[in-house]
């Protein structure tokens, strides 16, 4: 059963204040309306990075177009990831409602 709410952002979640709800038997489900749903699914990638001029440059190996720098080894970890968020939030608003998807097998180097 779904739970009617506005604020986009999931049952139970963290820093929800509104209680909808209760009684004997009903789950207290607390909302804050102006909160968004964060998807929090993690992925392991490698991080390819070097030294050049004193920044830390750095690439994902597995996602193409996904490269960044920073001072720091932290910094560059923390770049990489904006960068990450940055493309697949592009690749999402760029995609096709109508667009149909098909898994192929292709001969690997």
């Amino acid at each position: 059963m779904r739970e009617n709410c506005t604020s986009g952002i999931a049952p139970g979640a963290p820093g929800n204040r509104r209680s909808y709800g209760g009684g004997i038997g009903k789950p207290q489900i607390r909302l804050s309306s102006h909160k968004k749903m964060v998807s929090t699914m993690q992925r392991q990638f490698t991080l390819e990075y070097w030294i050049d001029d004193d920044w830390y440059v750095g690439k994902l190996q597995e996602v193409p177009g996904v490269f960044s720098q920073g001072e720091t080894l932290d910094e560059l970890e923390d770049n990489i990831r904006d960068a990450y968020a940055l493309v697949m939030e592009e690749q999402l608003s760029n995609s096709r409602p109508e667009a149909k998807t098909k898994e192929i097998q292709v001969n690997a180097a």
